[in-house]
């Protein structure tokens, strides 16, 4: 029988692949995440690729290959006192403070946080300039401070002393509250997308180290600023739940219930630390 020519507009797997240059399977992966069109013609077991969604995706994929090295120049560390100043500008810049200064949690807390947990910040730095930062709170269980965050506008809104916090230590449980994960905003998007999966996969396997030094974690929860950090955060294994008030996005992942990968790396880091949820 004769082969049946795609629809104008369209290409078969094996041109899409070609083009892309991944497997049929990773072709597939990206039609299923509505990355490029994909149509199957009545009697068809087999579909068609639309050729433009095709040519960009990869053109994107490309661009990301060209910045890769650079990504990975960048260091991923716990922070510093002397980082703390370019973190708090970053989220000045990135979230605002309006006029008051009291929404700002001052200099001197950060680093008394930072004292007692040093695992509280951590940044992204490139050539020893801080291009983004994570900013987690481990509060003991049962706290009400993080009802309190999510109803403010701003984590400085919240009293939050080095009392309210748990050092992360061996058999030591938590809640954790990922308060912000920040990138300049001055790096043009196609960086700062990459960046910040990057600071985010740094921040989960962060999670795993804590599994294997025993420290059990009982949720996480955050809140989505914007529309990356959402698509993020549902990546790595969090689910939106009704918000305390009107026009927050609210995260969460219930370690014990979840079925994330990174999660199921981090259970088994901490079963064998000997520890258990």
């Amino acid at each position: 029988m004769p082969r049946v020519q795609p629809p104008e507009g369209y290409i078969t797997a094996t041109e899409a692949k070609h083009i892309l240059n991944v497997s049929d399977s990773m072709v597939r992966i990206h039609a299923q995440k509505g990355r490029i069109g994909y149509i199957v013609p009545p009697g068809r077991k087999q579909g068609f690729y639309l050729k433009r969604d095709v040519e960009k995706l990869a053109h994107d994929l490309d661009v990301f290959l060209n910045i890769d090295a650079e990504v990975e120049a960048s260091q991923f560390t716990r922070a510093s006192v002397e980082d703390l100043p370019e973190i708090m500008e970053i989220s000045r810049q990135l979230f605002g403070s309006g006029d008051r200064e009291d929404r700002v949690t001052p200099l001197e807390d950060r680093i008394a946080l930072m004292t007692k947990t040093p695992d509280v910040f951590h940044v992204l730095k490139r050539e020893e300039q801080v291009i983004g930062f994570t900013y987690m709170l481990p509060f003991r269980q049962g706290t009400e401070k993080i009802a309190q965050l999510l109803r403010a506008d701003l984590a400085g809104e919240v009293s939050i002393t080095p009392d309210d916090i748990v050092e992360l230590t061996m058999g030591q449980s938590t809640q954790i509250y990922l308060v912000a994960i920040g990138m300049r905003p001055n790096i043009h998007i196609s960086k700062r997308r990459v960046y910040a999966a990057r600071l985010i996969s740094n921040f989960m396997h962060l999670i795993v180290d804590l599994g294997r030094k025993g420290v059990v974690i009982e949720s996480m929860t955050a809140v989505g600023f914007s529309k990356e950090g959402r698509r993020l955060l549902r990546e790595f294994g969090f689910s939106e739940v009704p918000p305390l008030i009107p026009g927050k996005r609210v995260f969460t992942i219930k370690i014990a219930e979840s079925g994330a990968p990174l999660i199921l790396e981090y259970k088994r880091a901490l079963a064998e630390s000997g520890q258990h949820l």
